[in-house]
C-alpha cells in the first residue's frame, strides 16, 4: 500500500490559500477579470425572478430566531432537492459550519481525519480548529474522471475518526459516483470510520450523467449548500443531511450553542430559490459549458498547459508543462488583469485554478492572457512536458 502523504506541505498550503484570497479581494475591484472565485456573483433578487417567472414576497417574513435544525418547510425543500428524508436535514450557515459540525460530532477518541490530496483548503483549517490530525491521500481517478475508492478506505485505520471526499471535487472535478459512495461507505464502516461527503457543486455535472445526492447513505455525513452550484454565496445557506438520529440529535444540540438558529428571512429566500431550482441549475450548467468549450479550444492550441475537463463542478484545474508556477508569478498575471488560484494553495505548484462558471464575456480572451503567461515562464527540463 502506498504511504500517507507528507501533511505539513499540504497544511501550509490552506495558509496561502488564506492568503491568496484575501489579496484577490485587493484586486478584485473591477479592473481585473476574476477566474479565482468558486462562486462568482451573477445573480440578484431580480434576475432571479426574472429566470423563474415568480416573485418572491418576503415582506411578512418575521425577524425572529428560527430553529437550530432550520425551518421545516426549508429542510422539506433540500429533502425534495435531495431526495432524503427532510427529518435527516440540518440547516447551517453555509458549508463550512456544516464541515465544522460534522468534524466536531465525529472528533472523540480517533483524532484523525482523512483528506484528499489536491484538498479544498478549508478541510484543513476546520480539521485543525477541531484539533484533529489530517492525514492525505492522493485522489485516484479513472480515465473518465471519476474517483476509484478502494484505495482511499486502505488508508483508513484505528485512528482515523472520518474519511472525507468532495464530489465533484475541488479543484479537479472529480466525480464519486453514486454507487461508489456507497460501497465506500460500507468500507469505512467496518472499521468505524465516518465517510464525509462535501457535495456542495452537486447537481453541476458535466460529461457525465448527474448523479444522486449521497444525502440520507448509511454511514454518511452529506454537505450541501446554495453558494458553489447555485451560485448564491451571499444567501449562507448550507445544509448537513444526518441518516444517524444519535448524531443527529448530537449536532443539533451543538448547533444551539454555537449560532443560536439561522436567519428566517435568509431561509425563505432559499425555499424559494430550491423551489424554482431547475432554470437557476440549467443557467449555471449552460454558462459552464459554454466557457468549457472556450477553454478546451484555447488550451488545446497551447504547448505550455494541459487539462482534463472536469466531470462535475464549476472549477477546472489545467496543468504546466514542464514549468511551475508560486504566488509571486500568479501576482504578476493579476496585475496585469486577470485572477487565478496558484495549484501551490493546494500542494500541486505544476497548476493553477479556474473558475467556469463567469460570465463568458472577456473569458477567452482571459484564457489567451493566461496562456501568453505561462508561455513566458522559464522551462525546466525535468518536469512533465518539458521541451526537449
Amino acid at each position: 500500500m502506498m504511504g500517507a502523504l507528507d501533511v505539513p506541505k499540504v497544511t501550509a498550503s490552506w495558509r496561502s490559500f488564506g492568503q491568496w484570497i484575501q489579496l484577490t479581494h485587493s484586486l478584485s475591484d473591477g479592473t481585473c477579470y476574476d477566474l479565482a472565485t468558486s462562486a462568482p456573483a451573477l445573480w440578484t433578487n431580480a434576475r432571479i425572478e426574472a429566470l423563474t417567472g415568480c416573485e418572491m414576497n418576503f415582506r411578512e417574513v418575521p425577524h425572529s430566531y428560527g430553529k437550530p435544525e432550520g425551518g421545516r418547510l426549508l429542510r422539506q425543500r433540500v429533502a425534495e432537492f435531495l431526495d432524503t428524508d427532510p427529518d435527516y436535514v440540518i440547516i447551517t450557515n453555509g458549508a463550512s459550519e456544516a464541515l465544522l459540525l460534522a468534524l466536531s460530532e465525529l472528533n472523540g477518541l480517533r483524532e484523525t481525519v482523512l483528506v484528499p490530496t489536491p484538498t479544498y483548503p478549508g478541510f484543513l483549517a476546520i480539521a485543525e480548529m477541531m484539533g484533529m490530525k489530517t492525514k492525505a491521500y492522493p485522489l485516484p481517478t479513472t480515465r473518465e474522471g471519476t474517483v476509484d475508492i478502494e484505495r482511499i478506505a486502505e488508508f483508513a485505520t484505528s485512528r482515523t475518526a472520518a474519511c472525507i471526499v468532495n464530489s465533484p471535487h475541488n479543484p479537479t472535478g472529480a466525480v464519486l459516483p453514486h454507487q461508489k459512495a456507497k460501497e465506500l461507505a460500507a468500507l469505512l464502516g467496518d472499521k468505524g470510520v465516518a465517510l464525509v461527503i462535501d457535495e456542495v457543486f452537486h447537481p453541476i455535472y458535466n460529461h457525465i450523467k448527474r448523479q444522486p445526492s449521497s444525502a440520507g447513505l448509511e454511514n454518511v455525513l452529506s454537505v450541501g449548500d446554495l453558494s458553489k452550484a447555485f451560485l448564491l454565496p451571499g444567501l449562507r445557506i448550507g445544509w448537513l443531511v444526518v441518516s444517524d438520529p444519535v448524531k443527529r440529535k448530537a449536532i443539533i444540540d451543538l448547533r444551539r450553542h454555537i449560532s443560536v438558529s439561522g436567519a428566517p428571512l435568509l431561509e425563505f429566500i432559499a425555499d424559494y430559490v430550491l423551489a424554482e431550482r431547475e432554470p437557476i441549475i440549467q443557467a449555471v450548467q449552460s454558462q459552464v459549458a459554454r466557457n468549457m468549450a472556450i477553454a478546451q479550444r484555447v488550451i488545446g492550441e497551447s504547448r505550455c498547459i494541459t487539462w482534463h475537463a472536469p466531470a462535475g463542478g464549476t472549477l477546472a484545474f489545467p496543468e504546466l508543462l514542464g514549468r511551475t508556477a508560486y504566488s509571486d508569478d500568479w501576482q504578476r498575471l493579476a496585475r496585469s488583469g486577470v485572477l487565478v488560484v496558484p495549484g501551490s494553495c493546494f500542494g500541486s505548484p505544476q497548476h493553477f485554478r479556474i473558475s467556469l462558471a463567469v460570465k463568458d464575456d472577456g473569458f477567452e480572451r482571459a484564457i489567451q492572457q493566461i496562456c501568453s503567461f505561462c508561455d513566458s515562464l522559464p522551462i525546466n527540463h525535468n518536469l512533465k512536458g518539458a521541451l526537449r
